[in-house]
């Protein structure tokens, strides 16, 4: 098992936590940005599974980024359909993404893949296919890696936003 090896000689980057599947993690997403990290290649089949929860546990939302013959993406209780970026994530295997939820104007979910902005994506009755998109504009406060399927997440912090969100 080189693997344990390997996390075994590696200083926890500071901030960073361990990812730990099927836990659910107090997460302010209306005051922190949600950063991951992950080590996969594109083909690998791998992907980021990521629920965006309420105080009680209940789905409102999230995120899929699935490492296939390109990097796409899907919001949970939004789309039923993956979708490309609209600006194509670094080639880099080692990636941190940086996840925001955005309130200004309705609800939005911007992404970051190694500092560039992949997506800013408008939710709401026009841009979703689910009826039940409206979740997303309750209160988020818990996240919760996917058991067994998400299989891209190494490591994850909570970075405070700053008091205004640069576009």
């Amino acid at each position: 098992d080189t693997a344990s090896d390997y996390y075994a000689l590696q200083p926890l980057p500071k901030g960073w936590k361990p990812v730990k599947r099927g836990v659910y993690y107090n997460a302010d997403l209306e005051n922190n940005s949600l950063k991951i990290k992950t080590d996969s290649a594109l083909g690998s089949g791998k992907q980021v599974f990521v629920y965006f929860s309420g105080k009680e546990k209940d789905i409102l939302g999230g995120i899929v980024i699935r490492f296939g013959k390109t990097l796409d993406y899907r919001l949970w209780v939004c789309s039923t359909l993956y979708k490309v970026f609209p600006t194509t994530p670094s080639t880099a295997t080692k990636k941190v993404w940086k996840i925001t939820l955005d309130r200004t104007a309705g609800v939005r979910l911007i992404v970051f893949c190694n500092g560039e902005k992949v997506l800013n994506a408008p939710i709401s009755a026009k841009t979703c296919d689910w009826p039940q998109w409206n979740r997303w504009t309750k209160k988020i406060g818990k996240i919760q890696f996917r058991p067994s399927i998400d299989t891209a997440s190494d490591y994850y912090e909570l970075e405070p936003l700053p008091k205004a969100i640069p576009y």
